[in-house]
């Protein structure tokens, strides 16, 4: 009985530390699939911009961690045809696994070119892609860069993407409050 009670037991804590590790893994790819998902939407976006030789306004709800891109086939600055929506998670999941962030939480996030530039989050979450692939922000819709940070609510785990002027995009992820930010794509 004891022999049982001791084999209960460590089956017990073997179990408890692959949960807890395997819901660390479970966080990491669902930051991973938000900042690509994100990405792969402006993409999408941007290439419709190209092929329809018209202007898009790409905008990301923080709250409903959704995307919205409207074409402007007429070129009157209506934005009156949808050409893509993208929601995550699926209906039903959980919605409090990410967070978006103000940029300003974290104010160690470099410059992927590693100089000291000014990283800002685009003005309400929305830019202009014109049809050449840059990009238009702000309300006087100039050219300008802007960059999305993702983190796991309770956890040190944070995603970034920049999307520069050019219509190029950069991500980053950082796991923990002491690791530096990667600029990995």
């Amino acid at each position: 009985m004891i022999e049982l009670m001791v084999v209960t037991t460590i089956i017990g804590i073997i179990t408890a530390a692959g949960l807890y590790f395997t819901s660390g893994i479970i966080s990491r790819n669902a930051l991973v699939n938000e900042v690509r998902m994100l990405r792969t939407a402006f993409i999408r976006a941007k290439s419709d911009a190209i092929v329809n030789k018209a202007p898009v306004r790409f905008t990301y709800d923080r709250d409903e961690r959704s995307v919205l891109a409207v074409l402007d086939m007429n070129r009157t600055g209506d934005f009156v045809d949808p050409i893509t929506i993208v929601q995550h998670p699926p209906e039903g999941a959980a919605r409090n696994t990410l967070a978006v962030i103000q940029l300003n939480a974290d104010p160690d996030l470099n410059h992927y070119t590693g100089l000291d530039l000014p990283l800002t989050p685009f003005e309400d979450n929305e830019f202009l892609i014109l049809p050449d692939g840059r990009i238009l922000s702000g309300a006087a819709n100039t050219p300008g860069s802007g960059t999305f940070i993702f983190e796991i609510e309770n956890q040190d785990i944070r995603g970034a993407l920049h999307i520069t002027a050019k219509g190029e995009t950069k991500i980053a992820f950082k796991y923990g409050a002491n690791s530096d930010w990667d600029w990995i794509e």
